[in-house]
């Protein structure tokens, strides 16, 4: 999968997500954009992961590499701000590359249950992904480097579930 189409994606999530927490105006204005940014760098810079960032029109957007499971080998995490949220995921299938039925809309709806701080879904693409919104005001290092943990064990625990479903 190109990494521009994965930004695509995941800023159409994530700004369509935000877009309705901005709707509240308490919560639109808990942080401004360039400071949500600024900690997000941070965090960033002392997680000792390796990234990358992308300047879009909407702001900056991260990508977090060279993660592995051993049922999703290579795993790429997006992260994006704004309106005082981050939201961070990974794409864990492609929807080309599932057999959607009705047994596989049950697993997926059980796994949502035992997956713990995580989101499951499909975007606007249909493709299946794991995400975790969280306030930038209330991270930390600490919790910022266990949302990436528990961000890649979800991801990798779901196409392991899942993996019947998906085709290489």
């Amino acid at each position: 999968m190109a990494l521009t189409t994965s930004l695509r994606r995941f800023v159409a999530v994530a700004l369509f997500l935000m877009a309705g927490v901005c709707a509240f105006p308490a919560a639109a204005q808990t942080t401004p954009l360039s400071d949500d940014n600024a900690k997000v760098a941070k965090l960033l810079e002392g997680s000792g992961q390796k990234y990358k960032t992308y300047n879009i029109a909407s702001g900056p957007v991260w990508s977090i590499e060279e993660l592995h499971g051993s049922s999703l080998k290579n795993i790429q995490i997006l992260l994006g701000a704004s309106g005082g949220f981050m939201v961070m995921g990974v794409v864990v299938a492609e929807k080309a590359h599932m057999n959607v039925t009705p047994e596989f809309m049950h697993k997926l709806l059980k796994l949502s249950h035992e997956v713990d701080r995580v989101k499951l879904g499909f975007d606007n693409d249909d493709d299946l992904f794991v995400r975790i919104e969280s306030p930038v005001r209330l991270l930390d290092a600490q919790d910022f480097k266990a949302q990436i943990d528990q961000l890649v064990l979800a991801a990798n625990e779901v196409h392991k579930q899942m993996s019947s479903f998906i085709t290489p």
